[in-house]
């Protein structure tokens, strides 16, 4: 968990690849809560947090450039 300056706080959570190890990425909103998932052949991550839309794509995007390094799949961040 990471709170920032005026107390918004965002939560990353890391587990192991899905039992198929296939691709996903989703986006969705909900109760005023922003939150971003993906997995991919490694890991399964998912950003959470009360932060506006835009700022939660630009902490999303930047969490998974740090975790993906390297991979060839990238999300689609419309």
């Amino acid at each position: 968990m990471y709170e920032n300056a005026a107390k918004q706080r965002i939560t990353v959570y890391v587990t192991a690849a899905l039992p198929d190890r296939a691709p996903a990425y989703q986006f969705a909103s909900r109760d005023g809560a922003e939150a971003f998932y993906w997995a991919n052949a490694r890991i399964t991550c998912t950003v959470v947090g009360t932060l506006p839309e835009a700022e939660m794509k630009t902490v999303s995007r930047a969490v998974y450039q740090q975790l993906t390094e390297g991979d060839v799949a990238r999300a689609n961040w419309g």
